[in-house]
């Protein structure tokens, strides 16, 4: 609400002036005797009229106009006199009130006030366009927008490490599937460039690792035929039957010439199957490595028996099973096996070539011969 008085200076004035003109109306004016005297009295009466009729509420004209000024002040309330609305509304009071001068004396202050805000925020706007960056033109804007992308880019990808090809893969994923491939992100495109130069690293390396394996493959390929090519002289296998004849002849009658035929047949077969066991560069046993086998083989009845077959019933030789079971003690077939049957009898012949000769346990399971060889 207006505070009193806010309008009211020459309403106010007009009081104190009727106060004063009383009070000097009440003083001599320079008379003397009964003159003063009378003319004193008659001040004081009107004083004393005037005390009267203001304690009964009586008002002067400029008490009473003041009065009046003061009502239309306080009709207005919440009176802010920095608000131009609210002076408006203040004069508009004034001038319903019968204060023309002062309701138009308010109009004036609240559009002089409206101006003055307008300037303000007329100035206001252009110091923010003055402090406003100018628009970006199409190049920049593209420029801008390639910065954000790439920032993007090294956000998403933050702390992933690029050491391995693994990781870089993994890296350069997360960006395509981002959509992070265009040529301006240069984190993309050197991953694969680094990719690129890794896989041609790698390929070359590949590449000679590869050529070293296959030198080192021919080199062993080459050592092994040389091992395998490594047969028996002619006449050998003679030398293998007739050692073993010492102990164990055939009978043959006591023909000499017989006993000679025996040996050399038997012989020439060991020597035959020296020699296509060596056409075999896969064997797991080279001829060196079969020979002391070629004599434990005549070990077996079944295969050599000095007593009855080939001349008159006497002795016997089973050149076919001689070729199976030197196959089957050499792995030369992977379905040839020593049935379990014949394992005590092959082991204690030293028929038994560890990590090669597969046999058969109790349970009929099959697997490579690990055991000692037997000298």
């Amino acid at each position: 609400m207006a505070q009193k008085g806010m309008f009211g200076n020459q309403y106010q004035q007009a009081v104190t002036d009727e106060t004063a003109l009383r009070q000097q109306q009440s003083q001599t004016g320079g008379l003397t005797g009964w003159a003063a005297i009378t003319n004193a009295m008659s001040g004081i009466g009107s004083e004393i009229g005037y005390q009267g009729g203001q304690a009964m509420g009586g008002q002067t004209p400029a008490q009473a106009q003041q009065a009046r000024f003061q009502s239309v002040i306080d009709s207005v309330p919440d009176y802010d006199p920095m608000n131009p609305e609210s002076v408006q509304q203040m004069s508009s009071a004034l001038w319903n009130g019968g204060f023309y001068d002062e309701g138009m004396a308010a109009l004036n202050q609240s559009k002089a006030m409206q101006v003055d805000d307008a300037k303000i925020a007329l100035y206001a706007a252009q110091k923010a366009d003055l402090d406003r960056p100018p628009a970006l033109t199409p190049e920049q804007s593209r420029l801008a927008l390639r910065e954000e992308r790439i920032n993007q880019a090294a956000e998403l990808t933050k702390g992933m490490p690029r050491e391995t090809t693994e990781e870089m893969l993994a890296v350069s994923k997360i960006l395509e599937d981002g959509g992070y491939t265009q040529g301006y992100i240069s984190q993309y495109q050197n991953l694969q460039s680094n990719l690129s130069s890794r896989k041609n690293t790698e390929i070359n390396v590949g590449a000679k690792e590869k050529a070293e394996a296959a030198r080192i493959a021919k080199i062993t390929l080459a050592a092994r035929k040389a091992e395998m090519e490594k047969v028996m002289p002619s006449g050998q296998g003679d030398n293998i039957v007739g050692g073993y004849f010492i102990n164990n002849p055939p009978d043959v009658g006591g023909d000499t010439a017989d006993l000679t035929q025996f040996k050399e047949t038997l012989g020439g077969e060991i020597e035959s199957y020296d020699k296509r066991l060596s056409l075999n560069i896969d064997s797991k046993v080279t001829p060196a490595e079969a020979y002391p086998y070629y004599e434990r083989i005549l070990q077996l009845q079944d295969i050599y028996d000095p007593k009855q077959g080939w001349f008159d019933n006497k002795a016997k030789f089973d050149t076919r099973l001689m070729e199976q079971t030197l196959n089957t003690i050499f792995a030369q077939q992977p379905d040839l096996f020593v049935p379990n049957s014949r394992l005590m009898e092959y082991r204690s012949k030293g028929l038994l070539v560890p990590g090669v000769t597969i046999i058969e346990d109790f349970n009929k399971q099959k697997s490579v011969f690990l055991g000692y060889q037997i000298k």
